[in-house]
């Protein structure tokens, strides 16, 4: 297809789609005069003159604008349509309409553009438009399981659920640790503990500061939630990591002392796809001296369903770790 719109808040899997078709598109051009890159901030006219330039060696050029934010416009209200005020993404259509069919023209837009959208339909009739929501975190290790075969790397489960756990739902970050990994094993299948050995784990301690918060000091546990979060740590993965940690806190309350209430922690969480550190068992154990069960597995129970909420799509990441804090403030 010469017309090809990607969009969405996945903005790696839209910079890929985009990648892939513009390859497909110049792939026979000779020159580079024949193809063009605009700047996201380009005027419709600015894309109007690109597009019916003549090529040097081609009668056509091809013309691409990644994260064009003439897109994310929002549409002129009636009111000042009949004052006279041009909306600019209707005129932006109609002028991508008017284009000739031998044209090539490749937009992108970092924003999921509504079905409504002037540009989004035209480019609708005359080619290809592919959307790229973000995807929640439970549907991150089909992502890495299917990019794991397009990359030909031999990976088992256990291994790709413990990759998401560590780098998150950052899907750029989640392919060069593939290359990492794939780069490491040499060829052979790899395992939890090439995961372990080559990708680090962030997520973690921000866990337990924010569980700490939340046992003794709900409000400073929403600041903690709220920095995390502007750092871009995944929502999905605080929600996951957030419900296991709690579990193990539960756990530790009803372990008995000493070594003897170690070793079953770590039993007890073996199958658990990660063993747990010795720091995790001692951290944990300190952590939950203190707390009145009863409070801890009433917040455990507010995360669980929460993240499972979260899971099934009926409330976003961030509302299900909201709710955790607002559980544990009226507690």
């Amino acid at each position: 297809m010469a017309f090809n719109l990607f969009h969405g808040t996945e903005t790696y899997l839209v910079e890929v789609a985009f990648n892939r078709a513009w390859r497909e598109l110049t792939r026979d051009l000779d020159s580079d005069l024949d193809w063009e890159v605009l700047d996201g901030a380009a005027s419709a006219e600015d894309l109007l003159l690109a597009c019916t330039s003549v090529g040097f060696f081609s009668p056509i050029r091809v013309i691409g604008v990644r994260d064009w934010q003439l897109l994310r416009e929002k549409p002129a209200r009636r009111g000042k349509a009949r004052e006279g005020v041009e909306d600019p993404l209707v005129a932006a259509a109609a002028m991508i309409a008017s284009l000739p069919d031998n044209s090539m023209l490749l937009l992108s837009s970092s924003s999921l553009l509504a079905a409504t959208n002037p540009v989004f339909k035209v480019m609708q009739k005359r080619g290809k438009v592919m959307g790229f929501p973000r995807l929640r975190f439970g549907e991150v290790p089909a992502w890495v399981t299917n990019r794991a075969r397009e990359q030909q790397v031999e990976i088992d489960q256990r291994a790709i659920d413990t990759l998401v756990r560590r780098a998150g739902n950052d899907l750029m970050l989640l392919d060069s640790e593939l290359t990492k990994l794939s780069t490491y094993s040499a060829g052979t299948k790899v395992t939890v503990k090439d995961v372990e050995a080559l990708v680090p784990d962030t997520a973690e301690h921000q866990v337990w500061d924010f569980t700490d918060s939340l046992l003794s000091n709900p409000g400073r546990a929403a600041l903690e939630l709220d920095r995390a979060l502007a750092a871009g740590e995944p929502a999905g993965r605080l929600n996951y990591m957030l419900v296991r940690h709690l579990r193990l806190l539960l756990a530790a309350s009803a372990a008995p002392g000493g070594n003897a209430g170690a070793r079953s922690l770590a039993q007890a969480f073996a199958g658990d796809g990660r063993p747990l550190s010795d720091y995790s068992i001692s951290k944990a154990i300190s952590q939950a001296r203190g707390v009145p069960s009863g409070r801890l597995e009433s917040i455990y129970r507010r995360a669980a369903s929460s993240e499972a909420a979260s899971r099934r799509g009926e409330i976003d990441e961030v509302t299900a770790l909201r709710l955790v804090v607002m559980e544990a403030a009226l507690g």
